[in-house]
């Protein structure tokens, strides 16, 4: 039994395919099963079901999970430790960011992080706030960019910078249409985020302020879809200036701004490893020279 095993069956148990682990791994779908047998072997009991189009696991093999990643993640810890010894030259950084965290904020510092230490072995997942909160209390991620505020007494939150968010409509709304939030909300619907988002939920409460109810036509999690969306004539949206900025020309509508902030969020529970203590001081150094710019505000 090794770890590299163990990594494997835990993406056999997240896919539910050979297949598919074996090509996350970059190795043969004969050699996954080989090493899942040799696992069970060494366990004594069955942990995988082989029967049907998806493999899941046995209640063994259930129980046997929570303690892999368990043990995944101890290791890894240790790994990190141990590179702190030896100067960052060995371990592991996994972060957690939004969308337009990921695609704005994070290349410029992984670049320069990765630059430095280059054996640092970097993963990114890139999901909404809400997954990510509970994937850094899990203790799966060492740093998360989110939408502000986080409600968990178990986090620390650095706030990273304020960002503008306007009201848009495709590009050939009438000049009547265009004047307010209520012309361009009588005449086509909103293209939102999820129900229950963080940024959903400062949208509602703008639009509520304003004695505003859109009809939704629809909701999706990715800012750069929707804003694909409503090039396309289907809806009007509320978007970050810089998602804006990007791509063909989009109807700007006077009378709806919402000021959105992003923060960096680790657990108070334990200090973060010198690797993750150095990506926030680059990220750190990044952001005082990023501000002020369009669409950001100075904190």
């Amino acid at each position: 039994m090794d770890f590299e095993t163990l990594r494997c069956f835990l993406s056999v148990a997240e896919l539910q395919s050979f297949t598919a682990a074996a090509r996350r791994h970059f190795i043969t779908q004969p050699a996954v099963s080989l090493r899942m047998r040799s696992l069970e072997e060494g366990v004594g009991a069955r942990l995988i079901d082989r029967a049907g189009r998806r493999v899941q696991l046995t209640p063994a093999g259930r129980l046997f999970q929570a303690r892999a990643e368990e043990a995944l993640r101890q290791f890894d810890r240790g790994l990190a430790e141990v590179g702190d010894l030896l100067g960052l030259k060995r371990g592991r950084l996994v972060l957690g960011a939004i969308d337009a965290a990921g695609i704005d904020l994070l290349p410029a510092p992984l670049k320069k992080f990765h630059g430095q230490w280059p054996n640092i072995e970097l993963v990114v997942r890139v999901e909404s706030s809400g997954p990510l909160v509970e994937a850094l209390v899990a203790g799966e991620l060492d740093f998360a960019i989110v939408t502000l505020p986080v409600d968990h007494s178990g986090l620390i939150v650095e706030m990273l910078e304020e960002e503008r968010l306007i009201l848009i409509g495709p590009p050939d709304v009438p000049v009547r249409v265009r004047s307010s939030p209520a012309r361009l909300f009588c005449a086509m619907p909103l293209i939102a985020y999820p129900r229950g988002s963080v940024t959903r939920g400062l949208i509602d409460a703008a639009l509520e302020r304003r004695h505003l109810a859109p009809r939704v036509a629809m909701e999706l999690s990715h800012p750069e879809a929707i804003r694909g969306l409503v090039e396309a004539g289907l809806g009007a949206a509320v978007l970050p200036l810089r998602v804006v900025d990007r791509g063909g020309p989009l109807t700007r509508v006077p009378g709806l701004s919402i000021t959105r902030r992003l923060g960096l969020v680790r657990r108070a529970s334990e200090e973060p490893s010198p690797a993750a203590l150095a990506f926030r001081e680059i990220v750190r150094s990044i952001q005082r020279l990023r501000r002020p710019r369009a669409g950001i505000l100075a904190t």
